[in-house]
């Protein structure tokens, strides 16, 4: 079973810090001019050579412009939301990911390319450990937390907990819903909350899809 405390997982111990002891209020001081162009441009394409060569080309028009480097500029946003990208190699030819029964391989076990690019291992005389391909996950928890850190976001957030109360105030008066126009007003949400396995203090992830056909048996390549 995963638990948020795993190394494997790849989250850093200040993100799982952060996690099980999230912060109160607003994120961060006001930023200025520079720090929020910055992180526009970073926001715009995180890509490093990209965001490098528009610093370049905005320094050169205007020089006296403090733009932070790459690695500080990722660390702000780190700073600021809680969000860090957790990282994780895997098979240059996408087979497989190394975490999880695959995480103390060195080669790939479906079709034997390895893991680490032997070029760059041979040229550094077995010092640089460089993945041929990289997987990156977004934690869902940390986004989470950070709709938690702005009044707006967080006063929609509270949206789960306000519906729930009118729910269970309005089935105890008349017995039942007057009107189902709610996701919310389902059987299975409305029965977790008057069980309290949904609090008022507590975040619903919810995923919906229309549905998946096996691609082996996939009538077209749409």
């Amino acid at each position: 079973m995963a638990t948020h405390c795993n190394p494997s997982l790849g989250l850093s111990e200040e993100v799982v810090a952060q996690l099980c002891n999230p912060p109160h209020g607003q994120s961060s001081a006001p930023l200025d001019t520079d720090l929020w162009l910055a992180l526009k441009l970073y926001l715009l394409n995180p890509l490093e050579a990209t965001y490098e060569a528009n610093c370049t080309a905005i320094l050169c028009h205007s020089p006296h412009t403090n733009l932070q480097s790459y690695y500080r500029t990722t660390h702000l946003i780190l700073k600021i939301t809680g969000i860090e990208s957790v990282i994780h190699h895997m098979c240059m030819n996408l087979c497989i990911t190394y975490t999880s029964p695959f995480l103390n391989l060195k080669a790939c076990p479906m079709c034997s390319e390895l893991q680490y690019n032997q070029f760059r291992l041979c040229l550094s005389r077995g010092k640089e450990w460089i993945a041929h391909q990289e997987f990156h996950t977004i934690p869902v928890g940390p986004q989470l937390q950070a709709l938690y850190h702005e009044l707006e976001s967080a006063v929609q957030a509270y949206y789960l907990c306000e519906e729930r109360e009118c729910i269970l105030s309005e089935i105890n008066r008349m017995g039942c819903l007057d009107k189902y126009s709610d996701i919310l007003h389902g059987t299975d949400l409305i029965e977790a909350f008057q069980d309290v396995h949904i609090g008022e203090d507590d975040i619903v992830l919810m995923f919906s899809i229309d549905g998946t056909q096996l691609y082996v048996i996939k009538v077209s390549a749409c």
